[in-house]
């Protein structure tokens, strides 16, 4: 762990943890809005009435909405 610190400071100059890129969450931005509109019309929906009102604009699983409804913070 020291040895791999020390490789990035003297390649980088800095320790500073290097970002991992990972995938981009299904819902962001404008459709992160929209689903956020669409919650407070139906706040009861659940995961698959979600998924079947985007389904036309993209195509998503359960967990990706619930992934957004949390980013939202909705439990």
């Amino acid at each position: 762990m020291v040895k791999k610190l020390l490789v990035q400071r003297k390649a980088t100059g800095s320790i500073e943890p290097i970002p991992k890129p990972g995938r981009t969450s299904v819902f962001h931005g404008e459709l992160l809005e929209e689903l956020e509109a669409y919650m407070s019309e139906q706040p009861d929906a659940t995961l698959e009435e979600i998924r079947g009102h985007f389904s036309d604009r993209v195509r998503c699983s359960n967990t990706a909405v619930c992934n957004g409804l949390r980013y939202l913070k909705y439990r």
